[in-house]
């Protein structure tokens, strides 16, 4: 297959046709990259192993792999299995693009063969604020012994909670998905362990069965995601990007995201409509640096906002972030809070930020750049982007915020501390409605808006550019 029939769209990973022409160039320079690294990538393994004096594996027929993914059951898929198939350095990575299109394929007809996908409607739910436009499903409960009223009871009541009140609540979800006639623009779910077969049904058979969804943002917190579970959501992602809109937020902050997903980021993360991405309090970093440097300027290149605060970085792979920085021509929000940066790269990370096109760093609990005097260079350099920026900025940028997954992040903690303008009682607790919705916006969503600093980041104090 030569390189231009690979980086043209189609039928199972393409973008979207609002999108598809800004982007085809850039596919095509991503296509060469997969191809010709994965090339080279096995072939080191081979060179490595004679060198090292390692018996070599039997060679591996590209029907077999094939018929291996064909006939995998998504419940036997494991996150070794996953990091596996997206590896670069596996014997089948010259057919990594077929592999996956296989596997989309597999995933697309498992959901009616899933054993506990039998829905029951929800009648309960019909005059229930959690299903509304904004769904925010939190299945934190705190044990109680009398029923409080005047609440919303919990989805899962704590002495139900197992893996078949689980899969039944998230099939009900699906239906009640589905089944929805106003739109949906966000999904939220946090506390509980969202396996490769559960992602599945839930997206498959709810998000993207319902014509009037709109999902905009999917947000999966402490969901226990891995390997597995993520290579279903990039799948699925690619497999849905001729649905409009598109799914443009991907918050999946606090998982089991390692350093074996970065490949498969790589390789997937360009192929979907994400413009917006967060890994924050994952374990992602720690593995090569190659493949880091791979998932930067070939992953992250539509990115226009990247969280990796509190990851696992390594100081190898924070230098070649720093270097980075100023060749992503996208990206306009970088979250780096508590990321390790050495005493002795605290310059060069300034001087990467003024040579980008960055409105917004975020550098909490970060001691080597921590002084006033540090952060105010940083504030001025984002001012100054900010004001030469050209272009109309999308709505999260004009409302005074300049990162959405911190305006998303105050948003959903506003159930946590009600206000005295709230509808709901004083008593209220996330076990029970988790609708933030019912609490008003915050004009300041946490944020400065004088161009101060706050908790050690900036914002830009000007308004974004009307053209």
């Amino acid at each position: 297959m030569t390189l231009p029939e690979l980086a043209e769209p189609c039928a199972l990973l393409r973008v979207s046709v609002g999108k598809q022409r800004r982007r085809y160039l850039g596919k095509q320079k991503h296509a060469k990259r997969i191809v010709g690294g994965s090339e080279r990538y096995a072939e080191e393994v081979r060179i490595r192993n004679f060198i090292k004096g390692v018996e070599p594996l039997p060679p591996v027929k590209e029907c077999e792999v094939m018929d291996y993914v064909r006939k995998l059951k998504l419940e036997d898929l494991t996150d070794d299995r996953a990091a596996h198939l997206t590896s670069p350095y596996s014997l089948h990575a010259h057919i990594m693009r077929e592999v996956l299109e296989e596997l989309t394929e597999n995933i697309c007809a498992s959901v009616q063969n899933c054993e506990w996908n039998k829905p029951t409607e929800r009648r309960e739910w019909d005059m229930d604020f959690r299903f509304l436009h904004e769904w925010w499903l939190s299945l934190r409960t705190l044990p109680y012994r009398e029923e409080p009223n005047g609440h919303y009871p919990p989805l899962i009541p704590w002495s139900e909670r197992g893996k078949e009140a689980e899969n039944q609540l998230l099939a009900d979800v699906a239906l009640k998905i589905r089944q929805s006639k106003s739109p949906l623009y966000l999904l939220h779910l946090d506390h509980i362990n969202l396996t490769p077969e559960q992602t599945n049904v839930l997206l498959l058979d709810g998000v993207f069965r319902n014509n009037n969804s709109g999902v905009e943002t999917f947000s999966a917190q402490f969901c226990n995601i891995g390997p597995a579970s993520l290579l279903v959501i990039l799948l699925i992602l690619n497999h849905a990007t001729q649905l409009e809109p598109q799914v443009e937020n991907l918050h999946l902050a606090y998982n089991w995201i390692d350093a074996s997903c970065v490949n498969m980021l790589t390789t997937l993360l360009p192929l979907t409509s994400i413009t917006r991405l967060s890994l924050r309090g994952n374990r992602f970093g720690g593995g090569d640096v190659g493949l880091f440097q791979e998932f930067l300027m070939g992953g992250c290149m539509f990115l226009e906002e990247l969280d990796l605060g509190y990851t696992s970085l390594s100081a190898p792979e924070v230098y070649q972030l720093i270097r980075t920085i100023p060749l992503l021509g996208q990206l306009r929000v970088l979250l780096l809070d508590g990321v390790p940066v050495p005493e002795g790269k605290a310059a060069s990370l300034l001087r990467a930020i003024q040579l980008s096109q960055l409105i917004k760093v975020s550098l909490i609990a970060i001691p080597a750049c921590s002084s006033d005097s540090y952060l105010g260079r940083v504030a001025e350099a984002c001012r100054k982007h900010w004001t030469g920026r050209s272009g109309k900025g999308s709505g999260w940028y004009s409302r005074g915020s300049g990162s959405f997954f911190e305006a998303f992040d105050n948003r959903a903690s506003t159930f946590f501390r009600p206000r005295d303008r709230s509808a709901l009682p004083p008593g209220y607790r996330p076990f029970t409605t988790n609708d933030p919705s019912l609490h008003p916006w915050s004009r300041r969503l946490g944020t400065p808006t004088d161009g101060t600093r706050e908790g050690g980041w900036f914002t830009s104090p000007y308004p974004a550019s009307q053209g």
